[in-house]
């Protein structure tokens, strides 16, 4: 423990170390959590637009209807519960649900640059929940300001309004984006239509000078649905609500984020509030990059508090009812290196250690190599188990077990890659407690 607390000072003091480096004014955020090109290498990995998620090898979103129904995220086969989404490389992952899955089909991607897709285990830089891969929103400045309308059939109007420009030696990003549509109905033949509609803005800051990048981000978005189940459910609705505010520092040694993200989802039938899901996430996050001759380590630091509740409850001839209440907060550490050998071996190593409160400790690492296209790599993973299996209650005899385990994987990889093709072989397997 004493060792611990002389590494939590000697990264404090890093982040205020001046740099001796010199500062470039841009900096491309990836989900590998470093300014280095070097260690993606060593990943599978895919930067797509906002539009082509779905056509990603091996990641799967499935949608049980149109737009504004639920969806479910996997990567390489894993769970939906597996994967982690970030914002510009941030957790933003939705902990308000038995399941603690974000529903990525919510998002509208609105001000969204283009999204990476990390495949396999990335627990020794995030900890829980990475142990399938990693989906990154990145939310940048543009140069370009534009209005755009679209009218459809079912009633459909779209519009959106773009605004770039630069005050002062700031520049600045306004993107607003609404949407209606009387819609289809869900459930095949329904005498029901489901319409849908939604709101969004994203606004981006950078204020760039010879210190780094000052970076502002807000995104707001709102989803309201008309929602049916096994069969045609009239007058169901869904309101999902995320609103997440990012404030970023970094140059090309150091970066500070401060970033809170909220998620909200109320459903109502027949004007009667049936679910509440809330779920704040406040996170800190800090890293120090030394780079000494062919080799760039990377020490970082992150804090996450969770603050997840909801209330379930079903009136009619089979009432339900479920909630949770509960807080949860965690530490985590982590240290990555990458270095290069004459020009061509790269050698990438991690490790993370994470203090979760009221489970435990849990460390994770990970060892890739990249050379002449081929790429190689050993990774852990886990998932710990979500607050309500933990502690959440329903009206049929349900309550939550404070002792379960978490979902440990160990994945092996190989593959090749050049200007024409991307291929892997990979093997996931579960870890016993």
């Amino acid at each position: 423990m004493i060792k611990l607390k002389i590494f939590i000072a000697a990264l404090c003091a890093a982040f205020f170390v001046p740099s001796v480096h010199a500062t470039e004014l841009t900096i491309y955020v990836y989900a590998d959590r470093t300014p280095s090109s070097v260690a993606s290498s060593t990943y599978s990995y895919d930067i797509v637009d906002s539009n082509s998620l779905n056509d990603v090898s091996s990641v799967n979103v499935v949608t049980s209807g149109p737009k504004g129904q639920m969806s479910s995220l996997y990567i390489r086969g894993t769970d939906s519960d597996q994967s982690l989404i970030t914002l510009n490389g941030i957790p933003i992952k939705d902990h308000s649900s038995p399941t603690s899955t974000d529903d990525i089909g919510q998002h509208n991607f609105t001000g969204i640059r283009s999204i990476e897709i990390y495949k396999g285990p990335m627990s020794n830089l995030y900890g829980a929940n990475a142990a399938g891969g990693v989906v990154n929103l990145i939310s940048d400045i543009s140069t370009r300001s534009y209005v755009s309308s679209t009218i459809g059939s079912n009633n459909l109007v779209k519009g959106q309004v773009q605004i770039s420009d630069n005050i002062s030696d700031i520049d600045y990003t306004i993107n607003l984006q609404a949407e209606s549509t009387n819609g289809i109905s869900v459930y095949p033949n329904g005498e029901e239509t489901d319409p849908y509609k939604n709101k969004n803005l994203n606004l981006n800051i950078l204020y760039p000078n010879q210190y780094g990048n000052i970076r502002l981000n807000h995104i707001n978005e709102t989803n309201f649905t008309n929602l049916d189940s096994m069969y045609d459910t009239k007058n169901y609705t869904g309101e999902w609500n995320w609103n997440n505010t990012q404030l970023d520092y970094n140059n090309d040694v150091i970066r500070f984020v401060i970033n809170n993200s909220n998620h909200k989802r109320t459903y109502t039938r027949d004007n009667e509030l049936e679910g509440n899901y809330q779920s704040k996430v406040n996170s800190l996050y800090g890293s120090y990059m030394v780079n000494y001759k062919n080799t760039d380590v990377i020490i970082g630091s992150e804090l996450e508090k969770v603050d997840a509740n909801f209330l379930v409850n079903i009136r009619g001839q089979y009432p339900y009812t479920s909630s949770v209440d509960k807080k949860r907060t965690t530490t985590g550490l982590f240290v990555n290196s990458n270095t290069v050998y004459l020009n061509s071996l790269v050698l990438s190593t991690g490790i993370r250690y994470d203090n979760i409160d009221n489970f435990g400790e849990k460390i994770t690492g990970r060892v890739g190599v990249f050379k002449d296209g081929w790429r190689g790599s050993i990774s852990t993973g886990f998932r710990i188990p979500t607050l309500y299996e933990m502690y959440g209650q329903d009206n049929y005899g349900f309550t939550g077990n404070p002792s379960l385990k978490e979902e440990s994987t160990i994945n092996y990889e190989v593959g090749y890659s050049n200007y024409f093709s991307d291929t892997a072989f990979f093997v996931t397997k579960k870890i016993m407690q």
